[in-house]
């Protein structure tokens, strides 16, 4: 979250939008409240994952304007992202560029830290916000599972 937040922080210094809704009070975790759960939520937000992901990407050397992030839903044929399969993605990415040698294992180590860092913040974002914040989907015994 701190490499994030810096990474917008640089943008705003280009004078362009941030990719993020992080802020210092998000970092800074003792400023954080057990009534105020704002700060704690935008680390597990859409635009945090894409510019995460986007990053990574980066990092792995492809770019994204090919809608990357982006699949179709097969019921409504919108594009919709599901960010545990982009965590996937980078995982295969990164284990095929170490495998052809593009790749010192060092750095892919440090990268590699980074993707399970991004594929728990993936897993937390669709349990809350397609599950639990989904008032059609009843959490239960039968459920639960999923």
């Amino acid at each position: 979250m701190e490499r994030c937040y810096a990474r917008d922080a640089a943008r705003l210094l280009r004078q362009t939008a941030p990719q993020t809704t992080l802020s210092k009070d998000t970092i800074v975790l003792n400023r954080w409240s057990k009534m105020n759960v704002a700060h704690a939520k935008k680390c597990f937000e859409w635009k945090t994952l894409c510019e995460i992901a986007d990053h990574l990407y980066r990092e792995l050397g492809v770019m994204t304007d090919d809608g990357r992030l982006k699949v179709k839903d097969s019921k409504t044929g919108n594009k919709v992202g599901y960010m545990p399969e982009v965590a996937v993605e980078l995982k295969r990415l990164l284990r095929g560029q170490v495998q052809s040698g593009e790749m010192l294992p060092e750095i892919a180590e440090a990268i590699q830290h980074d993707i399970s860092s991004f594929e728990w913040l993936a897993h937390v974002h669709e349990i809350f916000h397609m599950r639990l914040m989904n008032m059609n989907y009843q959490v239960g015994e039968k459920t639960i599972d999923e």
